[in-house]
């Protein structure tokens, strides 16, 4: 067995024993559904698109009303304002 073939069949076990998207986003925006069908149908080669997929949750983040502070859970509540400046959504 080669290592694209051993490879293949993990794929594919994966495939079979991960839960629908549907789901799995029950209950979330849409946008959680696209965001991972889109990830999910990606080839292993493939580069995702991420500003495509930064878009999805901005889409999210402005409906909701969330602020766009660069502040993210794992940021340190002491962290320098120039270290947020770079916000990614």
């Amino acid at each position: 067995e080669t290592e694209a073939e051993r490879m293949h069949q993990v794929m594919l076990a994966k495939m079979h024993t991960a839960p629908p998207e549907e789901d799995l986003c029950a209950g979330y925006p849409e946008e959680f559904f696209t965001f991972l069908a889109y990830c999910r149908s990606l080839r292993f080669e493939e580069a995702p698109d991420y500003a495509y997929l930064r878009g999805l949750l901005r889409q999210i983040a402005e409906r909701e009303g969330f602020p766009s502070d660069g502040r993210f859970d794992w940021t340190a509540a002491d962290a320098p304002e120039a270290e947020l400046s770079g916000a990614l959504i």
